[in-house]
């Protein structure tokens, strides 16, 4: 049912979402939605993941965001995740063609979270 479909990424959104709002027209116009398929293969591996994005081409927004809720839950519950505490001198890395991540607000430190 994946293969074909389109998924659109929109990093205004995702970010708006984490509470980051402060953005004028300017930098809205610059960094406007893109598509990808929601199913992709790695160019070296071979390996299909999936792309989550903010919407999926075709469905409604309920019903899209459900398929990606659905998408997303297996990937992110309880030890399947990384959750990396910054201190200085740290270096995290990975592959950004496969790994979901996530930028978090923190009052203490900046997060990332890393699933699937």
């Amino acid at each position: 049912m994946l293969e074909h479909m389109l998924a659109e990424h929109g990093l205004m959104h995702l970010r708006a979402l984490l509470g980051f709002t402060d953005f004028a027209p300017e930098e809205h116009a610059a960094l406007p939605p893109v598509l990808q398929p929601l199913v992709n293969t790695h160019p070296r591996t071979g390996r299909r993941s999936i792309y989550v994005a903010s919407h999926v081409v075709g469905m409604g927004v309920a019903d899209g965001r459900l398929l990606l809720m659905e998408l997303i839950e297996p990937a992110t519950r309880a030890g399947t995740t990384y959750r990396h505490e910054w201190r200085v001198g740290d270096l995290v890395l990975w592959d950004n063609r496969r790994t979901m991540h996530r930028g978090l607000r923190s009052t203490n430190a900046s997060r990332a979270t890393c699933g699937g």
